[in-house]
């Protein structure tokens, strides 16, 4: 009898343990995707400057004067992260200063 109380309360004990810990695991894999999207939406020029206006309040003739700006630091961006030639703190270096 003893060893069936023992058997069921550790049971439990190690079911409790599974049931706490799965919340976590999940946690981090939307934080991470929360961060993927995130890099990918700020990548799109569009979606900046729908951002941009909504926040600052831009006229559609300034909304139409920073979309090239953005297209180009998007594409000086890629062709950085492209370059083999550079370490990745000379290509981090230049995105900053991008």
């Amino acid at each position: 009898m003893k060893k069936q109380i023992f058997s069921a309360a550790l049971s439990t004990f190690f079911g409790l343990g599974i049931l706490a810990a799965a919340p976590q695991a999940q946690d981090q894999s939307n934080t991470e995707q929360h961060k993927e999207s995130a890099h990918r939406r700020e990548a799109d020029p569009q979606a900046q400057v729908n951002r941009l206006a909504k926040r600052l309040n831009l006229s559609d003739e300034q909304k139409n004067q920073i979309l090239p700006i953005l297209t180009d630091r998007q594409q000086q961006m890629k062709s950085i992260h492209e370059d083999t030639s550079l370490s990745q703190q000379d290509r981090s270096a230049k995105m900053r200063t991008l």
